[in-house]
């Protein structure tokens, strides 16, 4: 069997500034946090492990993501906070 012109897709046309997509719009900034406030936060999220494997079970595996991401944020918020406050 051979491939004619007809089964192959034309290439896309080269992006440049003036057609390139605009960027989609930022997400809230991440909080920063030092290299204590990281350890802290990934502790935190380790021994919310069990809860997450609860969730799945009985609510699935895109509920329980959406979740642990939330919990993961309102974490890394509390975190930066408390760097902040010093």
């Amino acid at each position: 069997m051979t491939l004619t012109a007809a089964c192959v897709a034309p290439a896309a046309p080269p992006t440049t500034a003036a057609t390139a997509p605009a960027p989609a719009p930022a997400p809230q900034a991440e909080p920063v946090l030092d290299a204590a406030g990281k350890a802290r936060v990934e502790a935190r999220l380790r021994a919310l492990e069990p809860d997450f494997w609860t969730r799945r079970s009985r609510d699935g595996e895109a509920a329980a993501n959406e979740w642990l991401r939330k919990q993961a944020v309102e974490i890394s918020r509390e975190e930066a906070r408390r760097g902040a406050a010093g």
